[in-house]
């Protein structure tokens, strides 16, 4: 929830800067951030050496969805 607060607030980022900004291990954020882009939450672009994650508006849009019907029962 907290990669994804920071990915929505900042809008993308690279590993190396959510790990710092959240005070993780770098291979717990890694991790993390696998599980969230497999189930489509996020997306990523490589620059260079560089992987930066952003927010998948259309996923991210289709969840909230989701769990505000799971929530009104």
């Amino acid at each position: 929830i907290k990669i994804v607060k920071i990915l929505g607030d900042k809008g993308k980022m690279c590993v190396s800067e959510i790990y710092k900004t959240l005070n993780l291990e770098q291979s717990t954020a890694s991790h993390h951030l696998g599980i969230l882009k497999t189930s489509g939450i996020l997306s990523s672009t490589r620059n260079g050496k560089q992987i930066y994650y952003s927010i998948n508006s259309d996923n991210f849009q289709q969840l909230l969805q989701c769990l505000e019907k799971c929530s009104c029962n």
